[in-house]
């Protein structure tokens, strides 16, 4: 089985056993693998250092490669979105 059947399949089960629409769900891919699910979430968002087929169909490109904090990236773009951010970070300020 490929790779990215496996990676579709596990997608799959998480929005059936989170109850959500394909248009609500964040997915960061970098690789030909993620192309399945890219294709489907309403936000598909890839690091600068993705394969190109990824990029062309990323909503968002982080500044940020992968390894070196695109998730974190990501992570606080959408809680300052939802106005969580100060919330999220209340505890470690001190």
């Amino acid at each position: 089985v490929y790779a990215s059947h496996k990676k579709f399949k596990m997608y799959q089960k998480a929005i059936k056993r989170f109850k959500v629409k394909d248009e609500e769900v964040c997915f960061m891919g970098d690789d030909l693998l993620d192309l399945p699910v890219i294709k489907r979430v309403g936000l598909a968002i890839a690091p600068p250092n993705a394969v190109e087929e990824v990029r062309n169909l990323a909503h968002y490109i982080t500044k940020r490669s992968g390894g070196k904090g695109a998730v974190r990236e990501v992570i606080e773009i959408i809680l300052k979105s939802q106005g969580l951010w100060e919330k999220a970070i209340s505890k470690y300020n001190i």
